[in-house]
């Protein structure tokens, strides 16, 4: 999903369709989930628009896709930045074992893209062997 600022209100749009021959494209508003960072439409046709691509381009910014996140690996961050501020609060130092413990949540954190990464590769290998087998017959 193509998500684009507006610059004039800083309000989010997502692309929902395109007319290539009239070279207008269709938003509809955008909302982000804070958990999970991904973008849905908020399907509000009241307050679709429709821009040429000109105006696409002079009047918004596209916002670049951030990293798939899992709603559990989030919940699991936020448990453990608290734990280390609780510790560093109590004791007045920080854990002994902080930097790994953010080295292991960083490594945990891009699960959700490495595994979007795997289906894609995945998906895309067995359209080519498909299509090998077709052009066999």
């Amino acid at each position: 999903m193509k998500i684009h600022r507006d610059q004039r209100d800083n309000t989010y749009w997502a692309e929902w369709g395109h007319d290539h021959e009239a070279r207008i494209v269709t938003l509809m508003p955008a909302i982000q989930n804070v958990d999970t960072r991904l973008w849905t439409h908020d399907l509000d046709y009241h307050r679709q628009r429709a821009v040429t691509e000109v105006e696409l381009v002079e009047l918004y910014v596209r916002v670049p896709r951030e990293p798939e996140r899992d709603p559990r690996i989030t919940r699991l961050a936020v448990l453990v930045e608290q734990l280390l501020a609780e510790h560093a609060a109590a004791t007045g130092r920080p854990a002994e074992m902080e930097e790994e413990l953010r080295a292991a949540l960083t490594v945990v954190k891009g699960l959700p893209e490495e595994w979007s990464r795997r289906r894609t590769a995945a998906g895309v290998a067995g359209a080519r062997a498909a299509s090998r087998a077709a052009h066999r017959r």
